[in-house]
């Protein structure tokens, strides 16, 4: 007799649906995005509490940008980190903070460098050797100092010839 590929032709008599699989209506079928199955012949269930799962998954995660914690009734949940900090993988017990001179909004999964999208708001400086000025949109850049000039005070409005002697 030939084997039955049990998740091609689904027959509960001689088949487990497995982990990642769930049962709807006698069929086996892949857990959706956003639901998972962590054991045998058991149906799809919805991930809750901020967590996430891809297709075909047997638990559900934090992404990055959140961290492991536990909702109101000691179930598990992911919270967002808070502005200021980040987490750059899934699954993460706790939030770094952002470097100096660095930022982030809520749900971060990494900082922005101040010199890479200048915003005075969230604490960014313009360092000495740069100036600060605004573009024609009325937008603040900080830019390096180009070759032959110099600023010795981060803020600087714009950037000093050097003088030779």
């Amino acid at each position: 007799t030939a084997c039955t590929n049990c998740l091609a032709s689904f027959n509960p008599t001689y088949c487990d649906c497995p982990a990642g699989y769930g049962l709807v209506s006698a069929s086996c079928l892949i857990c959706e995005a956003g639901k998972f199955s962590n054991s045998i012949n058991s149906m799809c269930s919805t991930c809750s509490n901020g967590l996430w799962s891809a297709a075909g998954a047997t638990i559900c995660e934090c992404l990055a940008g959140s961290y492991w914690s536990t909702d109101g009734n000691g179930q598990p949940a992911c919270t967002a980190c808070s502005a200021g900090t980040f987490s750059s993988t899934k699954n993460s017990v706790g939030c770094g903070v952002c470097t100096a001179n660095t930022y982030s909004s809520t749900g971060a999964s990494m900082c922005t460098n101040c010199l890479d999208s200048f915003d005075a708001s969230k604490g960014c400086v313009c360092p000495a050797g740069y100036e600060l000025f605004s573009d024609t949109f009325g937008v603040k850049v900080c830019s390096a100092c180009p070759a032959g000039t110099y600023t010795t005070t981060q803020d600087a409005p714009f950037c000093i010839p050097c003088t030779l002697r």
